[in-house]
């Protein structure tokens, strides 16, 4: 694990696990989680865009001595988890087909994850229907593990477009399914569209951890995971394309709009029916 560009616990390239039918969760070594430690946010009343410091594949370096007197903490929390995203991935390789957890569970076994803290710094003045912290989004990860403070704010689009607020419990995760795992899934894990909504006039702490495939992996819908639409879906590209995209162009930047991966590989708009069941 990395810290400031600095290797801390947790690292290691990771092997491979082999198809045949090994324990579920036997991924041994971590392949490594790089921290950023509190991206501050400054939230406006009336902001035309909302911005935040984009996933990527190597995070600018942050100030480790802020971390002095939390420091295990917070690398124990990143390979824990490290852990979960394992044992959660697990469960939605069972849920995608009979035994597929042994089958495919070696295509996650070079998964890295990225563990960012946020601080959400809000205007004085809050209207009553509160200000946007985060603008609609997905996430670009295979995965993402959030924890937010009482403050809460962190709220989900639903199937008929309204935004359902995901209470904050300090016993809880919320778990997203994000980008990656959706096109790797043939779509029929979907990444869910979220946004942040401030509504105190306090500051929003939040750690969101990222789990994400290596940047040179080609996404590809194994045949025995692309379900009951037949075919495919999206067409291959590589990880860190697409996280370029996301980070470097304006059509990939995300704002109060959103954007997903749909844009960005799906083979055609007819063969994506973002209501089909799955």
């Amino acid at each position: 694990m990395k810290a400031g560009g600095m290797e801390i616990a947790g690292g290691g390239t990771g092997d491979r696990v082999g198809t045949g039918e090994k324990e579920a969760n036997d991924l041994t070594e971590p392949s490594g989680c790089s921290i950023t430690f509190l991206t501050k946010i400054q939230v406006e009343q009336n902001m035309n865009e909302n911005t935040l410091s984009s996933l990527s594949s190597q995070p600018d370096s942050g100030d480790l001595s802020k971390l002095a007197d939390s420091s295990d903490i917070v690398q124990e929390y990143g390979s824990k988890m490290m852990e979960l995203s394992k044992k959660i991935v697990v469960v939605l390789l069972k849920c995608l087909g009979d035994r597929l957890e042994f089958k495919y569970l070696d295509e996650f076994s070079q998964c890295h994850g990225y563990l960012r803290i946020n601080n959400y710094t809000p205007p004085e003045d809050i209207e009553a229907e509160g200000v946007e912290g985060l603008g609609m989004h997905t996430d670009m990860s295979c995965i993402t593990i959030l924890y937010q403070d009482a403050t809460g704010g962190l709220q989900m689009r639903s199937k008929e477009g309204d935004w359902v607020d995901l209470l904050s419990n300090e016993d809880a995760l919320a778990v997203n399914i994000g980008d990656l795992l959706q096109a790797w899934s043939n779509g029929q894990l979907r990444s869910s569209k979220h946004r942040v909504i401030l509504k105190q006039p306090v500051n929003r702490l939040s750690v969101a951890f990222f789990w994400c495939f290596e940047d040179e992996k080609v996404i590809l819908a194994p045949e025995d995971v692309v379900g009951g639409r037949k075919h495919r879906i999206y067409k291959p590209f590589v990880c860190l394309d697409y996280i370029k995209f996301r980070e470097n162009t304006e059509k990939g930047r995300f704002d109060k709009v959103g954007y997903n991966i749909n844009g960005f590989a799906a083979i055609s708009a007819l063969n994506y029916d973002e209501n089909m069941p799955t």
